[in-house]
């Protein structure tokens, strides 16, 4: 098992495979979990699926229901919480079972491009390493580029942008043929 996951592109394996009971699920809630070293800030875990295969995402996971802020955290940080990588480095493949089919994660890769062609508008970084990424950070994204996401309002002008889930915020953006505010300051 160990072995194995030294094949993995993120990190070193170097703690020992453990059997425990993932929060998240998992057929036999068996996991390895990986010292990320330099790439991460927190240790993931390896989840064994029931097909004999490792994923970063257990067998039973379900994918959160997400805004666009919850999204951008996550497609940064993961969540450290869980023991979750950041959704940038997940694989079509790996979200089996999760409710994600390959063209929503296409289309979560696509709202994210967006996120930080937005940030690249309002002149703020983007290409921060790996471990660089804080969850203050992607709130600080999020505030940056929220104006050009925000497509719906309610009948007395206020908008409910936070409420919105990310697939939503996409196709308003596909709807409306570009950012909500581009004339923005």
């Amino acid at each position: 098992l160990l072995a194995q996951s030294r094949s993995l592109a993120l990190g070193q394996a170097t703690v020992a495979a453990e059997t425990g009971n993932a929060s998240t699920g998992g057929n036999d809630n068996s996991f390895v979990e990986v010292e990320s070293g330099r790439n991460l800030p927190f240790r993931f875990r390896l989840f064994l699926r029931s097909d004999g295969s490792f994923s970063r995402l257990p067998d039973k996971y379900v994918m959160p229901s997400m805004g666009l802020a919850s999204l951008i955290t996550r497609w940064h940080c993961g969540d450290p919480k869980e023991k979750i990588v950041p959704f940038k480095l997940l694989k079509s493949h790996e979200m089996k079972g999760t409710g994600m089919t390959k063209s929503a994660c296409s289309d979560m890769k696509k709202l994210m491009d967006l996120v930080h062609e937005a940030a690249g508008i309002e002149g703020m970084r983007v290409d921060w390493r790996m471990n660089e990424w804080t969850i203050p950070l992607t709130v600080r994204l999020f505030v940056c580029v929220s104006k050009y996401f925000d497509y719906d309002k309610s009948a007395d002008g206020r908008g409910r942008k936070e409420q919105l889930a990310w697939k939503t915020v996409l196709n308003q953006y596909y709807r409306h043929k570009g950012f909500a505010n581009t004339t923005a300051p």
